[in-house]
């Protein structure tokens, strides 16, 4: 149980001034600004309320007003975005891993890491020709 609280202040400790400044969360409360990059961290009402020691109510409260929503709509975009590059900065390490699995001395390995080439694939050239149909979509919306 003492990890538990040594945890949980350790995390109010470690974001009671994080990004706490006015201009980076304008319109905030200093609470509100403390909140955010726990919740953040945790990406869990329940537990980021829990640890912050705020009721759930006043998070949804927070929720109904249109800076903190927009804020932390704004930090999640931004940690979408760098999830994305981080996966892209790695496609081409997964996509020789699949394809070094498929010398593999084991069949049923090779068959896996086969299929899902195939299946990858298929769903690129799925893609890009649905990207082909939209793009002709927009040109005939924008040239009548």
């Amino acid at each position: 149980m003492q990890e538990q609280g040594e945890k949980k202040e350790g995390l109010k400790t470690a974001h009671s001034g994080a990004k706490g400044n006015n201009s980076e969360f304008p319109g905030l409360s200093k609470r509100q600004k403390q909140f955010l990059p726990l919740f953040l961290e945790l990406k869990n009402i329940s537990q980021t309320c829990r640890v912050f020691e705020l009721d759930r109510k006043t998070f949804y409260s927070w929720m109904k007003q249109p800076a903190f929503a927009a804020e932390l709509d704004r930090l999640q975009c931004e940690q979408i975005a760098e999830a994305v590059a981080l996966i892209k900065m790695h496609t081409t390490s997964a996509a020789e891993k699949l394809v070094a699995l498929m010398d593999s001395k084991n069949e049923e390995i090779q068959v896996k890491a086969s299929k899902a080439v195939l299946e990858y694939y298929q769903k690129n050239i799925e893609a890009a020709e649905l990207s082909r149909r939209m793009a002709a979509i927009e040109n005939r919306q924008e040239n009548p």
